[in-house]
C-alpha cells in the first residue's frame, strides 16, 4: 500500500493578509490500488474532456473564418464535430459505467468507504464538467445555425437585389432605346413637314 499525505498549512499565529489565526492539519490517507486505478481513470475521462473542450474551440475558430473558403471550412467541421461526438460517445459510456459501479457499490456495506465516496465525488464532478463542455457545444452549435441562417437569408436578399439591379438597368436601357427611336421619328416627321 502506498501513502499519500496532503498538508493543509496556516502559519501559527494570525495571517496578515486575511487577519485570520490559522492551524496546521495533517490529513493521511492510505491509498490502495482500487483508488490508484480511479484516479487514472478520472484523469483520462478529464483529459478527454479537455480535448472536447479543444475541439469546440477549434470549431469556433472556423465558424469565424466561414469567409475565405467555405467548402474546406465545412470540411473540416464536420472533421471535427465527427471527433466530438466520438469522444463524447466514449465518456459518456464511461460515465454511465461508473454509475453503475458505484450504484453497485451502495448497496454493499463498503457504501461508506472512503474509496466510495472519493468515485462518487470525481464521478460527479466529471458528469457536471461534461454536462457543462456539452451544453456549451449545443449552444455554439444553436449559435452557428442561427448565424447560418441570417447568413443565407442575407445572401438571399443580396441575390434579389441585384436581380432587381439587372431588371432596372435592363428598363433603362430599353427607355434609351425608346428616347432615341422617338427623337429619330420626331427628326422624320419635321423632314415630313
Amino acid at each position: 500500500m502506498k501513502t499519500m499525505r496532503m498538508r493543509l498549512q496556516f502559519s501559527m499565529g494570525i495571517d496578515e493578509t486575511t487577519g485570520v489565526e490559522g492551524t496546521a492539519i495533517t490529513i493521511e490517507v492510505e491509498m490502495d490500488n482500487n483508488l490508484n486505478e480511479v484516479f487514472a481513470s478520472v484523469d483520462h475521462l478529464a483529459d478527454t474532456i479537455k480535448k472536447i473542450e479543444e475541439f469546440i474551440e477549434h470549431l469556433r475558430k472556423l465558424y469565424e473564418n466561414v469567409l475565405p473558403s467555405q467548402s474546406q471550412v465545412l470540411a473540416e467541421s464536420r472533421q471535427t464535430m465527427e471527433q466530438i461526438k466520438s469522444l463524447a460517445l466514449k465518456v459518456q459510456a464511461d460515465l454511465k459505467k461508473k454509475k453503475q459501479e458505484i450504484n453497485s457499490v451502495a448497496q454493499t456495506p463498503e457504501r461508506h468507504s472512503a474509496e466510495s465516496r472519493i468515485k462518487e465525488a470525481q464521478h460527479s464532478t466529471l458528469a457536471r464538467k461534461f454536462h457543462d463542455v456539452m451544453s456549451e457545444y449545443n449552444q455554439d452549435l444553436v449559435d452557428t445555425a442561427q448565424k447560418r441562417q441570417a447568413l443565407n437569408e442575407v445572401e438571399a436578399r443580396h441575390k434579389e437585389i441585384m436581380q432587381l439591379e439587372a431588371n432596372i438597368r435592363e428598363l433603362h436601357d430599353m427607355f434609351l432605346d425608346i428616347a432615341i427611336l422617338v427623337e429619330e421619328q420626331v427628326k422624320a416627321f419635321d423632314y415630313v413637314t
